[in-house]
């Protein structure tokens, strides 16, 4: 089991952008993703919540560069003039994950993922033909109990 945080940038789909928190817990090959983000511009500010459950596939025989996909869900919240909108929207995240360092429990790792959304019906063999997505890109530390 793994327990890593760490920071990054989040990139919408209509290329806005913003700082990201992101936390991982690991056990196995499964895993449990979840990252914050959010910007404030003039009198609009926007938080996105993206979290996810995760199945690894090892890309190299010692595991340090691993394949990502899962289920997840996008959580947004918008503030403008005074109203607060929500949104909440199943996703389909696909990315990759590189183990940097690995020094006993203590390990540093570079993370991206596309984390593919659409409207409702929210079926997930159309999300992968939306154009809506979140991209992250993430650097983070951890240890290893």
């Amino acid at each position: 089991m793994s327990l890593r945080a760490g920071v990054g940038l989040a990139i919408q789909s209509d290329n806005n952008y913003s700082a990201m928190a992101d936390t991982s817990l690991t056990i196995g090959k499964w895993g449990l993703n979840a990252n914050v983000s959010g910007y404030s511009e003039s009198q609009t500010k926007v938080t996105h919540l993206l979290s996810g459950i995760l199945y690894s596939v090892p890309l190299t025989s010692g595991g340090s560069l691993k394949a990502e996909f899962g289920v997840g869900a996008l959580m947004a919240q918008t503030t403008a003039d005074g109203k607060t909108e929500n949104m909440l929207s199943s996703s389909f995240p696909i990315g990759f994950d590189w183990t940097i360092l690995n020094l006993g429990g203590l390990g540093v790792s570079a993370n991206w993922k596309s984390w593919l959304f659409a409207a409702h019906p929210y079926i997930p063999p159309f999300m992968l033909l939306s154009h809506d997505r979140f991209t992250t890109v993430s650097l983070s530390a951890g240890v290893a109990l």
